[in-house]
């Protein structure tokens, strides 16, 4: 089993993104970190699937 980071974004405090840079480079390290958009290439990578996309549809398509 490999360990999988998946951070849709980053924080944006400084502190924060500190914090997060060396999590991330811990799971580069010893696993795979996926950050932004290429969280959305490695889902549909993984599964086939563009969750990206469909979000983005339903999203549109919803009414508040």
């Amino acid at each position: 089993m490999i360990p999988v980071r998946v951070m849709y974004y980053m924080p944006n405090r400084k502190q924060a993104i500190r914090i997060q840079e060396r999590i991330i480079a811990a799971y580069a390290k010893h696993g795979q970190a996926h950050i932004g958009r290429d969280v959305w290439n490695y889902i549909h990578t993984c599964t086939g699937f563009d969750l990206h996309a469909y979000l983005y549809k339903q999203t549109k398509d919803a009414t508040f």
